[in-house]
């Protein structure tokens, strides 16, 4: 504030002019001694007092003191009036300049401050006034929420007997479950979270649990997107369920069949061509290949079953034999020739008999039925001798055989 007070001073001295007055100037021209040496040292004594006032005011306009008071200059009554010719009129007229300056110095901080002050008071204004912008909005937002509030209230006292219902048809994994809302007017909506990361809409809709775990489900009651209500449903526990993983292994036309236990599994039911067992380890024996349906029911300690239905290729080696000789009409000892095995079974079955010219002299497509050394088993009797023989055959999963030899056809 002092530097700025202190540069307005300087500016104000620098342009400042005392109004030439002529008439002054002849008056105070005769009062001076009638000597020219004294009259020529009063004016000078006249115009330095001046230039001594000027220049103490502008060293301490420069120098800054740091004081806001106002400036006052003490002027020696020995360095102005040498002399008793010099007026009082002059005097006062020195008087004036130094009290001019000084008001002059002290309105232009007084405005300098009053400009202060407005701005600050404007900037108090505008402030306030930001607040009460502020505080209105705050206002109107609180007043929105209050309205959506009363309007959530209003419709809520719509669905007083709305009730919402979980229904668990399993709780084994993977279990549906249903979730039913009554008494909701037409147009709400209802929004549930099934806490399995699904979100379901409609009054009546179900979702499948896949894992084991605890879940809490929620709803929510929209009104023309208004939250009208809120809630938390009863918990739902999922049990696990085991796991099935069988294998089995062939030895001679005998099966193995076994089940991995996993989540405790402490029972298991084995179908196999609608044949029941009851053993997590089985053992069973086929009497023909076949595509074999195989079932398989596991349960744990929980009372959570888990069923698998598959099928496996049953491969039976059809193992038998044939004789190289036999003798008609020996009482049915070695009196007929062909396939000797158990449990021939075959999708496909032909036998050819031929002399050793290659005359057919015997055919069959059934395995039961063989040669008895005639001609076609209805003929006459044929000669003894070596006759060759071909059997070919189809299983029931396709797969074909071709087997050739020889027979000695014996008589008694």
């Amino acid at each position: 504030m002092s530097n700025i007070f202190n540069n307005i001073i300087r500016d104000k001295l620098n342009s400042y002019e005392l109004d030439y007055d002529h008439n002054e100037w002849l008056r105070l021209e005769k009062k001076l001694p009638n000597k020219p040496f004294i009259g020529s040292i009063s004016g000078n004594i006249f115009i330095a007092s001046i230039l001594v006032i000027v220049a103490v005011i502008i060293y301490v306009a420069i120098n800054d003191f740091n004081n806001e008071s106002l400036i006052s200059v003490k002027i020696q009554e020995s360095d102005i009036i040498h002399n008793s010719e010099i007026t009082a009129k002059e005097t006062i007229f020195i008087n004036q300049l130094v009290n001019h300056s000084q008001n002059t110095a002290q309105n232009i901080e007084t405005n300098q401050i009053t400009k202060v002050e407005k701005h600050n008071h404007i900037d108090i204004s505008t402030e306030s006034k930001s607040e009460d912008n502020t505080e209105t909005i705050a206002n109107t937002k609180d007043s929105k929420e209050i309205k959506n509030e009363i309007k959530a209230i209003n419709h809520a006292l719509n669905i007083k007997d709305f009730y919402a219902e979980v229904i668990i048809k399993d709780n084994c994994e993977p279990s549906t479950v249903q979730f039913n809302s009554y008494n909701l007017p037409e147009n709400y909506e209802i929004i549930w979270d099934t806490d399995n990361n699904y979100t379901l809409k409609g009054k009546s809709t179900y979702t499948v649990y896949e894992e084991a775990g605890n879940y809490l489900p929620r709803y929510k009651i929209f009104y023309e997107k208004l939250e009208i209500q809120s809630g938390i449903l009863k918990s739902i526990e999922i049990l696990p369920s085991p796991i099935i993983n069988f294998s089995y292994t062939n030895n001679d036309n005998i099966y193995y069949f076994s089940v991995d236990k996993n989540h405790h599994s402490n029972f298991v039911v084995w179908n196999i061509n609608n044949d029941i067992f009851y053993d997590s380890e089985l053992r069973f024996e086929f009497n023909k290949s076949d595509i074999c349906n195989i079932k398989i029911i596991v349960s744990n300690e929980f009372g959570c079953k888990s069923e698998k239905n598959t099928q496996i290729e049953v491969k039976i080696e059809q193992t038998y034999y044939l004789p190289n000789a036999f003798i008609p009409s020996s009482d049915n000892i070695n009196s007929y020739f062909g396939p000797i095995g158990e449990n021939l079974t075959f999708e496909v079955y032909k036998m050819i008999i031929a002399d050793q010219n290659g005359r057919k002299v015997f055919e069959s497509d059934n395995v039961d039925n063989k040669w008895n050394g005639k001609l076609n088993n209805i003929g006459e009797n044929l000669k003894e001798g070596i006759y060759l023989w071909e059997i070919y055959t189809i299983d029931a999963l396709g797969e074909s055989e071709i087997k050739k030899g020889r027979v000695n056809l014996l008589r008694k």
